[in-house]
């Protein structure tokens, strides 16, 4: 059955993407598709759309959207690999394939340098056909902060359960101080849900001093956070008391008793990462949260800087996977020594 493939921009594509997501999902949203492929400050998606040449109709479509990374202060123009679909009639690996290739197709046109996603198991055959590269592993960490939750099943004793608990409790409120500095004074803490020219100062600050980070401009941090129709985020940050300079923040969401960190940044001449998460514990503690999470990509550095505040490696999630053309290595496939690299939840957008 023969294929062929188009580039279109967010607004030309609408429609066919509508159509065919119904088709294939039903219940598309208007609200999350202007938001990715529309809206985005680093620019409108990049979308291919897959036509049978037989029949003439749109049987499958993907996406790339606009991503800015930073590498030591560099802008690096990126793409996020996202919605790859295809109608049930034609689901099988070669429209798969044919797919993803005309999307990597456009790169020369786009200025795109890398492009980059989180594959499941089974689409990760797929990836590494087509050229993707696995760099890293994005890991789940958790930072439990109440502990008689998590005995229920263990322990279903409830005055047994409380006693160990509260020892319990003591141990996990104590194990970050042994291992953290201790705090500067003067700093305090603020609560914010969108984002001004503070975070924009933080950003010019600390961004050249990482390998690979995403950027945390005031506009991203504003469209990926505070306009989100997925969701509803907030921001915790540390200053110096009658300051408006910020030494770190933590964007997060809460599902239940779990503060969940979709995205962090923190200036390592004020303030230590240790620090930063010790304060946004205690206080998700004051706020009555049972744990805190997070889904990273890190160097193992800065994996280990989250282990000493006391969070928890639980299980591998899925494998950073990246494509460049003629395979060209990105910077945390080539660098060595000490250097600090992250990825957040906020750095997957789809």
């Amino acid at each position: 059955m023969p294929y062929s493939t188009s580039w279109h921009s967010g607004v030309e594509a609408r429609a066919a993407v509508e159509t065919l997501w119904d088709q294939v999902y039903g219940g598309f949203s208007a609200a999350r598709y202007d938001w990715l492929y529309v809206d985005n400050p680093a620019g409108e998606a990049i979308v291919c759309l897959l036509r049978d040449d037989d029949s003439g109709s749109i049987v499958g479509s993907t996406a790339l959207l606009p991503k800015n990374l930073c590498t030591r202060g560099r802008t690096l123009r990126a793409g996020i690999a996202a919605d790859l679909m295809v109608d049930q009639r034609h689901r099988s690996l070669g429209p798969s394939i044919i797919l993803q290739k005309g999307i990597l197709g456009c790169l020369g046109d786009s200025g795109i340098e890398v492009v980059y996603g989180f594959p499941n198991a089974r689409s990760i055959p797929m990836t590494r056909r087509i050229g993707y590269r696995q760099v890293a592993q994005r890991m789940w960490l958790v930072l439990p902060l109440r502990s008689e939750t998590f005995l229920r099943e263990r322990i279903p004793q409830a005055a047994a359960r409380k006693a160990a608990a509260m020892l319990i409790d003591i141990a996990l409120w104590l194990r970050p101080r042994l291992y953290t500095p201790v705090p500067a004074p003067g700093r305090e803490h603020f609560v914010a849900t969108g984002f001004d020219a503070a975070f924009d100062d933080i950003w010019s600050r600390i961004k050249s001093g990482y390998l690979l980070i995403g950027e945390k401009t005031a506009a991203f941090l504003n469209w990926r956070y505070r306009d989100s129709p997925l969701g509803e985020y907030a921001v915790f940050g540390l200053r110096a008391r009658n300051a408006q300079a910020i030494d770190g923040y933590i964007v997060h969401s809460r599902c239940e008793a779990r503060m969940h960190i979709a995205d962090f940044a923190w200036d390592p001449a004020r303030i230590s990462l240790e620090e930063l998460l010790v304060r946004f514990a205690r206080w998700s503690l004051a706020n009555g949260a049972h744990a805190v999470s997070i889904a990273l990509t890190a160097s193992p550095e800065l994996m280990h800087r989250f282990t000493r505040a006391g969070f928890h490696l639980r299980e591998a999630i899925d494998p950073l996977s990246v494509f460049t053309p003629d395979s060209q290595p990105i910077g945390i496939e080539t660098g060595t020594g000490h250097a600090d690299w992250y990825m957040v939840a906020g750095d997957n957008d789809a």
